[in-house]
């Protein structure tokens, strides 16, 4: 990414006071590194999935990010294309689920392609580890129908709203 872009990032931020930077980190390029996902904190049975699915583990970043989520902090991660970003938030869903099978949770994405290939990726895992169904919302129908006994539900952010409005 440019460099003035990041300064241009800089200026608003100090510009306003009601703008703060929580934690900033810049990480220069390096080999990648793993940790193993026993470290992590993630359910038996996660640790065993990633463990066949990533037989190398998780990236650093992915660790960090998930320890961090499992702790109860606000997290934000930005990284580069195909850097595993859907495991920060994935993993962490699938160990609250492992652990309570009555949480749920709401993924939402702002086109219905991502939440496609999401929801193929997530519905495979979901079967591995044996657990229930994921359910996708092209329109807001679903919300009268299924919001008393959802377990998660995959969405475009243009219906959150409106479909949360026909409930409440």
């Amino acid at each position: 990414m440019r460099k003035d872009l990041f300064s241009d990032i800089d200026d608003v931020i100090k510009s306003e006071e009601h703008l703060k930077v929580a934690y900033h980190r810049t990480y220069q390029g390096q080999d990648a590194e793993y940790v193993s996902p026993a470290r992590v904190g993630l359910h038996p049975l996660l640790v065993s999935y990633v463990n066949l699915r990533y037989p190398s583990g998780l990236f650093t970043h992915q660790a960090d990010a998930i320890k961090a989520i499992l702790s109860g902090k606000n997290t934000v991660v930005a990284t580069k294309t195909s850097s595993g970003k859907s495991l920060l938030f994935t993993l962490p869903i699938f160990n609250a689920h492992l652990n309570d099978p009555n949480s749920t949770a709401l993924f939402i994405y702002p086109q219905n392609a991502l939440a496609n290939d999401q929801l193929s990726k997530l519905t495979q895992t979901d079967r591995i580890l044996g657990r229930q169904e994921f359910f996708q919302a092209a329109d807001n129908s679903f919300f009268m129908a299924i919001v008393d006994h959802i377990l998660n539900l995959l969405t475009p952010d243009d219906l959150v709203h409106p479909g949360f409005e026909l409930t409440h």
